[in-house]
């Protein structure tokens, strides 16, 4: 070949070479393709037999074969490797050398080992190796081999050394693309928005999260100021603020405890964690906002602190209906033993009278408490809901009055439910009455129930609850409607926007349906009527309402028989009054204060029939003493008395004693008194 032969031969090529690498990467072509075309035109324009690309990994510990092409047999294969650790001399070659030049492997100690193992099998006899090379960096090598031995003239080592200039701008090139992607990919998959203004204040930045957020498209918002991002209160101030950021940038972390909130397309504002970086690109520094919706944080908080204040205000409910419990059981129990004794003409019998309809009254509105509290007894069964409802429309529609409509509207397939009955029936009549006060001028009432599956992602926003099965009720109307202040505060005890009423009647709701392990959740605006609803957790089991059935007389007249009583109390005043009444019914009784002498006395007794015992006792519990009581006088009954219990009186923790919650009155003792002597006989 002569020497003005290969300079236009080599001049061609590397236009060609060009000219393929530029139209394949303007058109976005896959890198391997494109380096198959070079391969393929060099080793037909040097006429050699082999045409290799390595790609330097591990390190640089070895070489991996990205692309071999046999010319003659026109075969592609890859994949082979060579490590540093077994030819340190070929390594130390391409590291130090522009070219490598070989006319004759055998003969050339830099790739004697390497000619050895990879080359003789394939009976490569002369190599010309161009290593590849980015910013300095050996990314690979580019190899030319041969059969027959070679000299390689300066044309095409020329030739050699330029096609690997372009190979290694193909791999700088294509690493860059790769990164781009990676870096778009990164922003596009980001979970938080994201927004990068310019110096002018321009967005330069939207990715796809912000376009969720925002209701923007990119082709709307880039290039338009960050103003359009900002509540119309303060966007007025913002370039001033911004100006002032960036001549001292510094990074803001997100969730710093500001309420900021953002402004969408549709002009409504969201609440929004913000973080902020300034980076430096082309000379300008730009700011990278991560933009995060904050409403299901703040949902959440409003949530958490809703039930935190409601559970503080339960113990303070629950603490004063206790002890407001014992003073009523004092009140209530003398004065219907006065009532007992004296004669309706009695000039002070109408007095005491008043006095025990009012403690009543107020026993009411403390048994109301406790269940606020979450501290009255519930007696769970397995229920259907429908059939409460039901059960109920007679009384719901006289509660509700001609001018307002109910409509019930019950699926037929509905779960079963878990719940205490009394409980149940309390809270559906509250939310009538809620209705009801909703529309004084009449409206429509609608009850409907239905079976709901919910998942996490609807449990997650809604802290009570679990993801599984649950009985969904509903209760909406017509009426008024509630601000947003009101509904804030609707839960609450005593919180009431009538005239007259306790504000205990929604607290009471909230409670009794967290009791039953559901969730409760209101919707309503000012005009527009309001909505309840209520998850309670569904069950498999079938619906079985026991049913006790009355004592018959003969059974009554031997429980009748007088007994042997031992009551313990250490509240001296109720300790007297249960003693009075006991007494009155010609019952033998004994009385100490504490549970320590409860079981020194039980000791000393041949017969002891019942054991009246409170709750909680200074020194002990009042079910800790009857066990050890029963440990002396194994057939005794036990009758337990409560203004509520520190911990939740179950009906598992019940089931050996006859329950009697304060107030109580004297004939409310008597009662209990006869069922544990009829008891005692079965």
């Amino acid at each position: 070949m002569g020497t003005s032969s290969c300079n236009y031969t080599s001049n061609h090529l590397n236009g060609a070479l060009l000219r393929i690498s530029l139209m394949h990467l303007s058109a976005s072509a896959d890198f391997i393709h494109v380096l198959k075309d070079m391969l393929s035109l060099v080793a037909e324009a040097l006429a050699v037999s082999r045409v290799c690309v390595w790609l330097v990994e591990e390190n640089g510990k070895q070489l991996r074969s990205l692309l071999l092409y046999e010319r003659e047999k026109k075969r592609w294969s890859s994949g082979n490797v060579i490590t540093r650790k077994e030819h340190p001399k070929y390594f130390n070659a391409l590291l130090q050398e522009r070219l490598i030049a070989i006319s004759d492997v055998e003969n050339d100690v830099r790739i004697s080992g390497f000619a050895k193992t990879h080359l003789k099998p394939h009976h490569i006899k002369s190599v010309l190796y161009a290593p590849l090379r980015v910013s300095g960096d050996l990314k690979g090598v580019l190899c030319y081999e041969h059969t027959s031995p070679r000299e390689w003239n300066r044309e095409e080592r020329a030739f050699a050394a330029s096609a690997a200039d372009m190979v290694a701008h193909l791999l700088e090139t294509r690493a860059r693309i790769a990164a781009e992607e990676q870096y778009r990919s990164l922003v596009e998959g980001a979970p938080d928005a994201i927004v990068a203004v310019n110096e002018k204040g321009q967005i330069a930045l939207f990715n796809r999260a912000a376009e969720n957020l925002f209701g923007y498209s990119r082709q709307e918002i880039l290039g338009q100021p960050l103003e359009l991002l900002v509540p119309p209160e303060i966007s007025k101030d913002h370039p001033v603020w911004c100006a002032e950021y960036r001549k001292k940038p510094y990074r803001w972390d997100m969730g710093q405890g500001l309420d900021i909130f953002a402004r969408k397309k549709d002009n409504s504002l969201i609440p929004v964690e913000i973080s902020l970086s300034p980076v430096q690109s082309g000379g300008e520094t730009i700011i990278i906002a991560f933009v995060r919706d904050a409403s299901r944080k703040r949902e959440l908080e409003k949530q958490l602190m809703r039930a935190q204040r409601m559970e503080a205000v339960g113990q303070l409910a629950g603490g004063v209906a206790h002890d407001f419990n014992n003073l009523l059981t004092i009140i209530m129990g003398n004065a219907d033993l006065l009532l007992q004794a004296l004669d309706p003409d009695h000039p002070f019998y109408s007095d005491i009278k008043d006095i025990s309809d009012a403690a009543h009254r107020a026993a009411q509105i403390t048994q109301q408490l406790l269940t606020f509290s979450k501290r009255q007894v519930m007696r769970r069964e397995v229920l259907d809901l429908n059939n409460i409802l039901r059960g109920l429309r007679k009384i719901a529609t006289r509660l509700l009055g001609e001018q307002i409509q109910l409509k019930f509207s019950l699926a037929k397939d509905l779960k079963n439910i878990k719940a205490d009955p009394a409980s149940l029936e309390q809270m559906l009549l509250n939310l009538l009455i809620n209705a009801g006060d909703a529309m004084p001028e009449g409206g429509t009432v609608k009850i409907s129930t239905a079976n709901a599956i919910l998942d996490r992602k609807y449990t997650d926003m809604h802290i009570e609850l679990e993801p599984g099965e649950y009985v969904m009720l509903t209760v909406s109307d017509t009426g008024k409607g509630m601000d947003p202040e009101t509904l804030e505060h609707i839960f609450e005890p005593f919180y009431t926007t009538r005239e007259e009423g306790t504000g205990l009647g929604l607290a009471i709701v909230y409670a009794a349906v967290h009791q039953m392990g559901g969730g409760i959740y209101v919707y309503s605006e000012e005009g527009k009527g309001t909505t309840f609803k209520i998850y309670l957790p569904a069950v498999k089991e079938p619906s079985k309402r026991p049913r006790g059935r009355p004592l018959e007389e003969k059974e009554i007249a031997a429980a009748e028989k007088k007994a042997v009583i031992l009551i313990v109390e250490d509240d001296e005043s109720i300790r007297n009054f249960i003693k009075r009444a006991v007494k009155k019914t010609g019952h033998r009784v004994r009385a100490v204060e504490s549970g320590a002498q409860a079981i020194n006395i039980a000791k000393k007794m041949t017969t002891l029939d019942i054991v009246i015992s409170d709750w909680i006792l200074k020194d002990e519990r009042g079910p800790d003493v009857i066990h050890a009581v029963r440990q002396i006088h194994p057939n005794v009954q036990a009758i337990i008395t409560s203004g509520y219990a520190n911990e939740r009186i179950s009906p598992e923790k019940i089931k050996d004693f006859i329950f009697l919650p304060k107030p109580f009155t004297a004939n409310d003792l008597t009662e209990a008194i006869t069922k544990a002597l009829q008891k005692k006989k079965e």
